[in-house]
This record gives structure tokens, C-alpha cells and sequence, in this order.
């Protein structure tokens, strides 16, 4: 496990900075260093020299160092522990500091007391290393700013302290809106605390009940997290996911091809062992003979090889994307399949059809404008590739899996199958479906869920009963 580091030698911190900076980290190694600033976009290399490294750490929002290292300068060991001493000596201060300002953050957010007829203020926070989630909070800010709201994004990037408070506490939010963390322990009574749960977090997992506050407003993306989130005695309302019309929309001077698209990751990696392939054939199995995945028969192979349900589930999602993606490829059509994403270039049989790996937003919707199909191989239909494709004005392809979702899917656009020979006539047909995708898509924009979210807030926010 790497250190938080202060280095004396510049260029040795900005080497180990350069390794640690990879994408979809979670969590970076921080590298202070001293001397003088090197320009860098690496978000971890943090210039902080010797003579401000008090004030610096103990105001600051970045986890402090617990390690000085001199690594690049030749130095006497009686110089070392010279500097080693008063390194440790000020890092303790800083401690100290640090810890009573965080204090001072959280009553004051504790104590807030807010007016409500002046103009709302708005705090959202997201992880740049979130594949979809810090899109999701980009869209909802941007959509606040066009209505007139005041809004801070505070995007992570697996540097800062997790207990300061700093950022929030000089927002001062009528509203702080969360992704999957209920996030409101420092919360006033008079703050609107927004949550929308739409991962099955181990939050929800365990049957402990939990107590929430009566501002606390939590939606849900489906049916099966807000009925977990019921049994742990949290109320919520469902939303699925949202479109952002300035991104995901049609493009007039693109024209529409005959092809079949998906982009979308492969699900290889839920099949990491070999008791895990060997169920994952007899799913497959399953699926040629049914051409569904009925539960007896799902139970059973858990039973088999005493497997957690959980994990079987994993395994049928990844037989509808990744073995449905592989039956595509081998479909004789008069349309063009093209698959995009990561981990598809493993599969010799994808090759001839995969495009790459595509920039999230304007990049997507142009794919899509190119496109009759958007292919949609997955458990849950209410998914952002739906939302994405028909913006765009592509035709839903989907595995038809309502019989196991119970998903309510009256009145979307799609085009079902089950089998791979029903895709196949499909894919034959000489004629193309005329479906209402317009009207799908305003049913779900971001501005259509703000106005949702603002609504209930004039409502409650005088009376809590409500």
C-alpha cells in the first residue's frame, strides 16, 4: 500500500506521481514536494514548499503525508534527522489544526439555518474516476446552472481528505445532491439532502433499518433497490436515468446508416475462475435451449455448485451481454455491426466488428446519429443506452427479460427478442419500425427531474409533514 509523501526532490515526486496517475484510480498516492513549482497536470503532485507547510496542510482539503522522503538529494544523515524532526513536529501541529477547522466546519453545518427565499445553493460531489456517475452529476449541474441556481461541483479525485469539510462548508447548500451514499451526517435539519440510489451498494445489502432525516429526499433507479431500500425502513420514489438533450440528440447533417450499434464494456471479468466459467456454460446452455433464464432453473445451478444467488445473477448478466454480443457477430445481415467499449478486443470473434473505445457524450451521439439500432443486451431496459440511442434517434434492439425484471416497460420504444432467431428475422426484415422516439425522450431529461426534485422542496420546506 503506497504512502502520502513529501518529497524534497521535485523531480523525484513528479516521477512517482507519473506512476500512481493512471485512470480509473480511486485512490492516488500523494506527492508533495519542495523547492520550486513545476508545472503538471498530474492532479497528485501538490507543490507545498518547506516554509508554508503548516498553514498549507493544516487549511488545506488533501490528506496530509505521513512520510518525508529524500530520495535524489545526497545529505548527511545528521541533516536528515535535522529536517525528519521537524517535519514530524509540524505534521502533528498540522494534525492538531486540521482537526479543530473540520470541527468548526461540521457545527457549522450542524447549526445552519437557511432562507429558502433567497436564491437556492446547490453542492454536488462526484469521482472523476466513476465511468457514468460523474456524467450523471455533470448533466444535473449543468441543468441547475441553466435554471438559475447556484452550484458548486465538487469533483474527487482520490487525493482529498474525506472528513474536511471545507469545500461544503463554503457553499452553505439549501441542497446537496448524492449518487448511492445516503452522505448526511454533517447535514443541518434545514438542508435538503437529494439521493439517488442506483447501484445495489453494500449499504443496502445488510437487514439493519435505518433512521432517515425528514429532509432527506432518496430516489431510486429500480424497482429491486427501492424495495431494499424500503426494508431497511427508507421511503423512495423511482427514477430512472435521465437524457441530456444538449449532448444525446439528433444531428441533421449526419446521415443514418444501416447498421447495429452497442458500446458498452464487456462483462468478461464477472467470470474470473473456473467454477465461474463452468456455471456460466451451463447458462449459456440454458439460454440456447429457453432462450430465457427461468429461476427454477437458476436456483438449481446455485444449488449445484453452492453458489450465492448474487453471483449467478452476475453471470446471467454477463451470458445476455457478452454471449448475445458474440451471437450478433455471427448474424448474416445486410446491417453493419459495430461494437465499441473495453475489453471486447479479447474476443477473436468481435474483432472484425469492434470500433474502439469511445469519449463519453458528443462522441456517442454521433455513433448513435449513424445508426438504425441501438443494441441493448441487458438485464434492466431503463438503462443509459437507451436514453442515449433514442436521443440520438436510434431504434432500441433489446433482450426482452420483463418476464424476470417485472419491469414496467409500457410505453418505451423498442423492438424485443429473445432468441437469436428472432434477431436474426429481425435483422432480415426489409422493413424498418416507425416508433415515437421523441416522446420517450422528454419523458426523461434532467430538466424534467429538477423540476420534479424543486417541487417537492417549495412543497416541504415550510411544512414537514407534507
Amino acid at each position: 500500500m503506497f504512502k502520502d509523501t513529501y518529497f524534497l526532490d521535485a523531480n523525484e515526486a513528479l516521477r512517482v506521481a507519473s506512476l500512481q496517475n493512471k485512470d480509473h484510480k480511486y485512490k492516488l498516492q500523494l506527492c508533495y514536494y519542495a523547492g520550486k513549482k513545476i508545472e503538471s497536470n498530474f492532479v497528485n503532485f501538490i507543490h507545498l514548499p518547506f516554509e508554508d507547510f503548516l498553514e498549507n496542510l493544516a487549511q488545506g482539503i488533501y490528506r496530509l503525508p505521513t512520510q518525508i522522503d529524500f530520495s535524489g538529494l545526497e545529505l548527511s544523515e545528521e541533516v536528515k534527522n535535522e529536517i525528519e524532526t521537524n517535519f514530524f513536529s509540524l505534521l502533528e501541529q498540522a494534525k492538531v489544526y486540521r482537526y479543530e477547522l473540520n470541527l468548526a466546519y461540521f457545527n457549522s453545518m450542524k447549526n445552519l439555518r437557511l432562507n429558502f427565499s433567497e436564491p437556492w445553493r446547490f453542492y454536488l460531489r462526484a469521482h472523476n474516476s466513476t465511468k457514468v456517475m460523474q456524467h450523471i452529476m455533470k448533466a444535473l449541474a449543468k441543468e441547475l446552472e441553466r435554471k438559475g441556481f447556484y452550484v458548486v461541483l465538487d469533483m474527487q479525485y482520490g487525493i482529498e481528505d474525506e472528513k474536511c469539510l471545507k469545500n461544503m462548508f463554503f457553499v452553505k447548500p439549501h441542497v446537496k445532491i448524492n449518487i448511492n451514499h445516503m452522505d448526511n451526517i454533517m447535514l443541518s435539519d434545514e438542508v435538503f439532502n437529494i439521493v439517488w440510489f442506483q447501484d445495489m451498494m453494500p449499504f443496502l445489502q445488510d437487514s439493519q433499518k435505518y433512521i432517515a432525516r425528514k429532509r432527506d429526499i432518496v430516489f431510486h433507479l429500480t424497482d429491486d433497490i427501492g424495495k431494499k431500500l424500503l426494508s431497511k425502513g427508507i421511503e423512495s420514489k423511482l427514477q430512472p436515468f435521465c437524457i441530456d438533450k444538449t449532448v444525446y440528440k439528433i444531428r441533421d447533417n449526419i446521415v443514418r446508416e444501416q447498421k447495429v450499434v452497442f458500446i458498452g464494456s464487456s462483462y468478461k471479468d464477472r467470470i474470473k475462475n473456473k467454477k465461474f466459467v463452468q456455471i456460466a456454460k451451463r447458462i449459456i446452455a440454458l439460454y440456447d435451449k429457453e432462450g430465457v433464464f427461468k429461476y427454477d432453473c437458476l436456483y438449481e445451478i446455485s444449488q449445484e455448485y453452492n453458489e450465492d444467488m448474487k453471483n449467478i445473477n452476475s453471470i446471467v448478466g454477463y451470458v445476455i451481454r457478452d454471449i448475445l454480443i458474440l451471437r450478433l457477430c455471427t448474424i448474416k445481415t445486410k446491417y453493419k455491426i459495430e461494437i465499441y467499449g473495453e475489453g471486447w478486443d479479447e474476443y477473436d470473434e468481435v474483432k472484425p466488428y469492434y470500433k474502439g473505445i469511445l469519449n463519453y457524450g458528443k462522441d456517442i451521439s454521433i455513433v448513435y446519429n449513424r445508426a438504425t439500432y441501438v443494441f441493448i443486451p441487458t438485464s434492466y431496459l431503463l438503462q443509459q443506452r437507451i436514453f442515449e440511442g433514442t436521443a440520438s434517434g436510434a431504434i432500441p434492439l433489446a433482450y426482452d427479460n420483463r418476464y424476470r425484471t417485472k419491469e414496467n416497460t409500457k410505453d418505451i420504444p423498442v423492438i424485443y427478442f429473445q432468441t437469436v432467431n428472432e434477431l436474426e428475422k429481425i435483422l432480415n426484415s426489409d422493413k424498418v419500425p416507425k416508433l415515437d422516439l421523441e416522446f420517450f425522450v422528454k419523458q426523461y431529461t434532467y430538466d424534467k427531474f429538477l423540476n420534479r426534485i424543486v417541487n417537492i422542496i417549495n412543497t416541504r420546506k415550510y411544512n414537514e409533514n407534507v
